[in-house]
């Protein structure tokens, strides 16, 4: 198994680690909006940190992920060396799955207050 391959397979890992923490840190999310107020403070309380944990450890996944794939991109399309023929279905669903996370982790709520464009198109409607 070659270096790049077994680069592809931890960032493979990373993903998926980061997918499970996002599940889990939506069900505590959900759980903890839907309590009572008959059940315990306390349970409450530690779901709570729980959620703010995985919160946390989301956030670094999510960053060790794109620093991963940065380093991937950079390595595959240095214009000193031509490794476009590197490219395999397994790096394909990688810069796929790259690009939703882009797409979805950006801070849409910034680029739309602070944009003069948008705040033309805000002002008409």
């Amino acid at each position: 198994m070659s270096l790049l391959n077994k680069y592809v397979i931890l960032i493979f890992i990373v993903k998926i680690i980061f997918i499970i923490l996002e599940i889990a840190n939506i069900y505590l999310k959900t759980k903890i909006k839907i309590k009572t107020q008959k059940q315990e403070q306390k349970q409450e309380q530690e779901e709570q940190e729980t959620q703010e944990h995985i919160e946390f450890w989301k956030g670094r996944i999510e960053l060790l992920f794109k620093c991963l794939m940065s380093f991937l991109l950079i390595y595959l399309f240095n214009p000193r060396e031509n490794r476009i023929n590197l490219i395999n279905f397994n790096i394909k669903l990688l810069f796929f799955s790259f690009g939703i996370i882009l797409i979805f982790s950006a801070n849409w709520k910034q680029i739309y207050t602070e944009s003069p464009f948008f705040e033309k198109i805000q002002s008409l409607f």
